[in-house]
């Protein structure tokens, strides 16, 4: 009886604990959601950007005062603030070790966004700055604007974010600063670009929005991937949970079977020697 008891305990914990990690991935999935939402707005918002500096670059070809080598190189690492999303953090400490190893990563100041990514870099000995991450949409504006203050303390002359990619699942490098447009063809007006302010002025304000759009889009890409890594591994688990409750279940029935067992041997000693029950 005692371990069927515990068997039941066990049942009853596992089955506490599946409903848990059940209302986590309903909370994984509605952030999904919400999130997939901003990135498409987020990224139409970044290609009209990037489509008025080609219209500003056929005018006015971006000075060669850009190059990243006149000043340090800055890589943010994009981790999680939260736990419960498998090696999503471990895999970004591995990737880097891989493009320095390839020569691909630069000598930088590293930033890294999320404590549980922060945790997993101090064993390479690589952090410099590690700030807050974002658990939901509505924090990504405090994550982000923590990290416009930390990026305007380091003497940066390239700024490189290493994430995770929400549709194809990998890890990727990407070059914000300085910027590349080359992907945008050159329109050819016949007439002059006017501008309202300044080229230099313009410019500046340009890569302040260009800047903006493209952090937020990463950070939208990085939180999309770790919801569905999250789902992944929660799905992972309640069904390695699943397993362990129908293995318990058989076990419990075995267990109940020898007690019935025991019971109907145990009545039928006591029916034998009762009086009169040999006649």
């Amino acid at each position: 009886m005692s371990r069927r008891r515990e068997i039941d305990r066990r049942l009853t914990t596992l089955a506490q604990i599946s409903g848990v990690m059940g209302s986590m991935k309903k909370l994984a999935q509605m952030e999904s959601h919400k999130v997939s939402r901003l990135l498409q707005y987020q990224q139409q918002s970044l290609h009209t950007i990037q489509r008025a500096a080609a219209d500003f670059q056929s005018a006015y070809p971006l000075p060669e005062s850009l190059p990243a080598d006149q000043a340090g190189a800055v890589c943010v690492i994009w981790g999680s603030e939260r736990g419960f999303c498998g090696d999503f953090n471990q895999r970004l400490v591995a990737q880097l070790s891989v493009l320095r190893e390839e020569d691909q990563a630069p000598e930088a100041s590293y930033v890294v966004i999320g404590r549980r990514c922060a945790i997993a870099m101090q064993r390479s000995g690589k952090i410099g700055h590690a700030l807050p991450g974002a658990g939901v949409t509505d924090e990504i504006q405090s994550v982000l604007s923590s990290l416009i203050e930390t990026l305007a303390g380091c003497s940066m002359g390239s700024l490189t974010v290493l994430s995770h990619h929400a549709d194809h699942g990998g890890i990727r490098a990407v070059q914000v600063l300085p910027p590349e447009f080359t992907g945008e063809e050159t329109p050819g007006f016949r007439t002059p670009v006017r501008l309202n302010l300044k080229p230099r002025v313009f410019l500046k304000e340009l890569l302040d929005h260009y800047l903006i759009a493209s952090l937020y889009g990463l950070a939208y890409e990085s939180l999309l991937a770790e919801c569905q890594q999250r789902m992944q591994h929660l799905d992972a688990a309640m069904h390695r949970i699943e397993e362990q409750s129908a293995s318990l279940h058989s076990k419990r029935n075995m267990l109940r079977q020898e007690e019935i067992t025991e019971e109907l041997e145990i009545i039928l000693l006591n029916t034998a020697t009762l009086p009169g029950a040999s006649s």
